[in-house]
């Protein structure tokens, strides 16, 4: 009895990891690491851009309303398609022009925040609900470029919270889910999208469940999780040393209904270390 062993007793009652376990762990750790990867890339990407627009030469800055065609709207009133292609196409030159006199390595442009921002907003949401391939896929591209153009000045000058709302409800279409999300990448990176007001201001009442689960307005579950994935980028990128205890954490403390748990339900538990991160928890 003198030579008994408490830690041989503790042994043999700690559960053994299994086989599927411990790869299911080595390929989580994997992911990890690629995802640490790809966000430092991005990291780096961005940073280097926002460094290009702060050093932007006067010279270089585009005034877009002085130079543009007036009656944006008219032109994209009718109910031919191609005019509003063209009127699309034309700040996608401004821009252009812009990015082309940047000395800088990275081609950047810059856009001088002043004029009716707001209202050519909103004539372009009409044109990202377009049905037709072109008008809609041009309103994103010139949204991406007044993002990289106006950076911080894009969310109060374009009304961000209602561009967020257009780019979300047009997220119902299955074939323009991976526009839209390339849209929502480009408007985060360029710092047009604060994650602060993202996630106090727009996002909450989608990424909730809905109280009626036959409200045809209620967002599909395959788009809050694109949402929930988005948002989990947009972290990475802000922070490009993610820690995965969080993570490991989430599993216990934290589950939302509001993704199915077929498939994206085990995604989910992949991304929760985004909402602990966002909830402060």
């Amino acid at each position: 009895d003198g030579d008994f062993d408490q830690g041989s007793v503790e042994s043999i009652g700690a559960p053994r990891e299994t086989r599927i376990q411990a790869e299911r762990r080595a390929a989580a750790a994997a992911a990890l690491a690629v995802r640490s990867a790809e966000a430092l890339e991005c990291f780096a990407r961005d940073e280097a851009e926002t460094e290009a627009w702060t050093k932007c030469p006067p010279s270089a800055v585009a005034d877009l309303f002085a130079v543009l065609t007036p009656g944006f709207g008219n032109r994209t009133s009718g109910t031919s398609w191609y005019p509003k292609k063209e009127a699309c196409e034309e700040i996608l030159e401004v821009c252009a022009w812009s990015a082309g006199l940047n000395s800088s390595s990275v081609p950047t442009p810059k856009l001088r925040p002043r004029g009716k921002y707001g209202r050519l907003s909103s004539e372009l949401v009409s044109l990202l609900e377009h049905p037709h391939h072109h008008v809609h896929t041009h309103a994103a591209m010139v949204y991406v470029e007044l993002a990289r153009g106006l950076r911080g000045h894009f969310f109060d000058q374009c009304d961000g919270a209602q561009v967020l709302e257009a780019v979300v409800l047009r997220m119902r279409a299955k074939k323009l889910r991976p526009l839209m999300h390339r849209l929502l990448d480009a408007l985060f990176s360029t710092g047009a999208l604060p994650l602060e007001h993202v996630v106090d201001q727009s996002l909450p009442n989608h990424l909730m469940p809905p109280r009626d689960p036959n409200d045809p307005h209620a967002l599909p579950p395959p788009v809050r999780l694109g949402l929930y994935e988005w948002l989990l980028r947009c972290v990475e990128r802000s922070d490009p040393h993610p820690d995965p205890r969080p993570h490991l954490a989430a599993r216990a403390r934290f589950h939302s209904p509001a993704l199915p748990s077929d498939g994206g339900g085990r995604r989910l538990a992949r991304d929760t270390k985004l909402k602990l991160r966002l909830l402060g928890l």
